[in-house]
């Protein structure tokens, strides 16, 4: 069921002039408003029936304090008019003198939503509703949706029995005619500041339980702020996870087929001796004859020392307060740059240096015979 309030000022008529009789706007047309639970509606011109059942009076929408009845309902350019009167009961007496003082200002539609739509901006547009209810309210809603005129005069104890028979009679008539329930209802208040409680106030409602204890819960969570990760990002986490992917291979494929030497420390210059030629060996040419002669010849091969390496500069705040740490990943990287280059230098001087090489033929070319 949706509750629609509002306020405004209003005209106490002198005493004697009219019965107990309250009148007003109940719901201003094309008016949105926002309710408790953040529902933004707003009601068509000739969404609420101007005959039929008579909405009842009540309390601060409960339904077990019914104050009186609505007797009239016009449709007007302004919204939905109003004229209720307050029964002479003592929940009666007490509203009409609240009221009179200007304690109670507004009243509060209860309707059942039958037909409605959502506009683009996510309004609720009621074309179509149940009025169920009207109640005396303290915060609105619909501001325009107000108290224009309060009647009262004093009646002598004799004369208020006469509202509680209209009343009686009211709800047995209420009996014969089934309610029509055609959507499931929604109830929503007035959106106003609430003041969250004390934990003593919590657990004294906690204790009375009822309606007054389910309306107190509502208010807390209608009054509690929202709170998403966009509000916190300072106490988010953001995990690393470890340990750090590094997707380039250090591999030294021509470096480990051939094997590595230690170099001499001194001198930028180094000779290799190699062995250029080699000695014949042959089977004998026969008894006591000369075996095949040869020669032996080492040659001086020149190696001239490179330096391959690189550098980075770290503040020391980076080496002390990074995790992990990055001097760690910094020696990882460089080391497989290190292998992949010197790696480039040996296969290009090992490609250079080659003096007798063999063309692949068209059946080593083909990778169906790598398998």
């Amino acid at each position: 069921m949706i509750k629609l309030t509002a306020t405004d000022t209003f005209i106490i008529a002198e005493e004697g002039e009219t019965p107990r009789t309250i009148s007003g706007v109940a719901v201003p047309w094309n008016t949105e408003a926002t309710v408790s639970d953040g529902t933004r509606v707003k009601f068509e011109r000739g969404s609420l029936a101007t005959n039929g059942k008579n909405p009842k009076l009540l309390k601060y929408h409960d339904d077990t304090k019914p104050v009186g009845v609505v007797t009239g309902r016009v449709d007007s350019e302004k919204g939905m008019l109003f004229t209720a009167r307050i029964s002479a009961t003592s929940e009666g007496n007490d509203m009409l003198e609240l009221i009179k003082d200007g304690a109670v200002d507004a009243v509060s539609v209860g309707v059942n939503p039958i037909e409605f739509s959502y506009d683009d901006q996510g309004t609720m547009v009621i074309s179509r509703g149940d009025w169920v209810e009207l109640s005396l309210v303290t915060a609105p809603a619909f501001r325009g949706a107000t108290i224009t005129e309060v009647a009262a005069t004093e009646s002598k104890p004799t004369e208020e029995l006469q509202p509680m028979t209209d009343k009686i009679e009211t709800a047995a008539a209420v009996a014969e005619v089934p309610a029509a329930a055609p959507t499931q209802p929604v109830w929503a208040a007035a959106k106003k500041e609430f003041k969250l409680p004390s934990a003593a106030d919590y657990i004294s409602k906690v204790l009375r339980g009822g309606a007054e204890a389910q309306q107190f819960f509502a208010n807390i969570k209608a009054a509690a702020p929202d709170v998403v990760t966009t509000d916190t990002p300072g106490i988010l986490p953001e995990p690393i996870v470890g340990p750090v992917y590094n997707n380039f291979r250090g591999l030294r494929p021509v470096v480990d087929a051939i094997g590595v030497k230690a170099m001499p420390g001194g001198g930028k210059v180094f000779r290799r001796p190699e062995v250029t030629t080699h000695t014949t060996i042959g089977a004998s040419n026969g008894e006591n004859a000369a075996l095949d002669s040869g020669t032996f010849v080492v040659s001086n091969n020149n190696v001239t020392k490179e330096v391959y390496g690189g550098y980075v500069r770290l503040s020391e705040e980076d080496m002390d307060w990074t995790e992990p740490a990055v001097l760690g990943l910094l020696l990882d990287d460089m080391a497989r740059i290190y292998a992949n280059e010197t790696d480039n230098v040996a296969a290009d001087n090992l490609r250079s240096g080659a003096t007798q090489t063999t063309a692949f033929t068209s059946p080593m070319t083909d990778p169906a015979n790598w398998a």
